[in-house]
């Protein structure tokens, strides 16, 4: 007896096609940081259309890679409940179609507590009459999702978003319904509904040749977006990474990557035990891309005395430890480029500026002036590119109001208010700066 045709179809779209090396696709990709707590006596659903770009080359296929925790700042964390997908669709622009996503050849999947990199079957471009996903190509992925009613149950939504495009809300379906998650444009509901950032997947693919860079983005709160005021209405990233994955112009300037920032976030995150244990669903991310920046440091130091010399080297353990456990991590499939790490160094923090001068900052704590912690943390980093421990280093002394670092004004921001609104996150012209820095590092190599 012959295979259906329907089983048939799954077990191609399974197999792929490509290079066979599975990378995060789309500047836009950012994992789960934030969560939806309710307490409903009915199943909630929850949908949303989220913008993409293919990024850094052609593709043969498109995934979803699925996750049901939540990034913390010193840990990641669990729902506490199982997530569905109801139903998920890729959406392209052009031509404008949907094709609907399947996992295992079923159009759903639930996902067990704490259950991470769970990855669909792959949507060809042949379903859309293409030959391949053109790099630039804009798409849409639609999903609906739900939780169950069991208590406080916990949905995984994104803290940010990097286009003003997404249209996600939660539902009762007793009392609203989507009408068009098959369909194309945006997503029509009647009746009640709520707003709320949504559940998005990370999105998958493999090149249609050789292995093009895609970064994965490990930091705090300006990594995911914090000051960074301009981004919803400019629709090019939310921050300065997102802002250099995706270039001035994404439909010939995207590159794909993952931002895993996270407000308040510390590389305990990532590492535990002094830097002795990874933690894997977060590492399991490293596979899906050739590098990392990395940008964690500026929880580390408050406005309290200084570190020792012992208190300061437990800081610093855990970040070799990081970059150890990305390289360790990073995909071992025959032709996939080297694993580079760029780090950046540490911007600056004062009081919130009264003007637009160094002159209108004051001293945050002595951990962020001369000769203090993090000018050590900054030299210390130095000395890993020296030592060829990472691959670049990313200066932000330009954003300084001096070039010595001995000086005051090297640890004031040079311009005051026009730089930061709160002492610590850059504005939106800072971030467009940065980017523009990061992203001749990122292209270097």
């Amino acid at each position: 007896m012959g295979l259906s045709k329907t089983l048939l179809a799954s077990i191609i779209a399974s197999m792929g096609g490509g290079t066979g090396i599975l990378r995060a696709i789309s500047p836009a990709n950012r994992l789960v940081n934030n969560t939806l707590s309710v307490s409903p006596a009915y199943v909630l659903h929850c949908a949303g259309r989220y913008q993409h770009y293919v990024g850094s080359g052609d593709l043969s296929e498109i995934r979803l890679c699925l996750n049901n925790f939540i990034m913390g700042t010193t840990n990641i964390s669990n729902p506490g409940n199982t997530l569905t997908v109801e139903s998920a669709y890729i959406e392209m622009v052009s031509p404008a179609q949907s094709v609907q996503v399947l996992f295992a050849g079923s159009a759903s999947k639930t996902l067990t507590n704490g259950e991470y990199d769970v990855v669909s079957d792959a949507v060809l471009p042949s379903a859309f009459g293409l030959t391949k996903f053109d790099r630039g190509a804009k798409f849409y992925v639609r999903i609906e999702v739900s939780i169950p009613n069991t208590g406080t149950a916990v949905l995984p939504i994104i803290r940010n978003q990097d286009d003003n495009t997404t249209a996600a809300n939660y539902w009762n379906p007793a009392s609203g319904t989507l009408t068009n998650i098959s369909g194309t444009g945006t997503l029509v509901w009647t009746g009640s509904k709520t707003s709320t950032r949504g559940y998005s997947p990370i999105v998958l693919g493999k090149f249609v040749t050789g292995d093009p860079r895609t970064w994965l983005g490990i930091g705090d709160s300006i990594f995911d977006g914090t000051g960074d005021t301009l981004a919803a209405s400019e629709s090019i990233g939310n921050a300065y990474f997102s802002r250099a994955l995706f270039g001035t112009t994404p439909a010939t300037t995207a590159i794909g990557g993952i931002n895993t920032g996270e407000s308040y976030g510390k590389v305990d995150a990532w590492v535990s035990s002094g830097g002795a244990t990874p933690r894997a669903p977060l590492f399991a991310l490293t596979k899906y891309c050739s590098g990392a920046v990395d940008e964690y440091g500026t929880n580390a130091f408050d406005n309290t005395g200084n570190l020792n010399g012992s208190q300061m080297n437990a800081v610093w353990n855990l970040v070799p430890a990081l970059w150890s456990y990305l390289r360790s991590n990073a995909s071992s499939t025959a032709g996939a480029s080297a694993f580079k790490i760029v780090r950046t160094r540490l911007l600056l923090r004062t009081t919130t500026p009264t003007g637009n001068t160094p002159a209108d900052q004051t001293q945050y704590g002595v951990k962020w002036e001369a000769s203090g912690n993090t000018d050590d943390f900054n030299s210390r980093i130095d000395a890993a590119l020296t030592a060829t421990t990472i691959d670049a280093v990313l200066s932000t002394d330009f954003v300084r109001g001096d070039a010595n670092v001995a000086t005051t004004n090297y640890h004031r921001w040079a311009n005051g208010l026009l730089d930061t609104a709160d002492g610590t996150h850059p504005t939106s012209a800072v971030h467009k700066t940065l980017a523009a820095a990061l992203r001749s590092a990122l292209t270097t190599f």
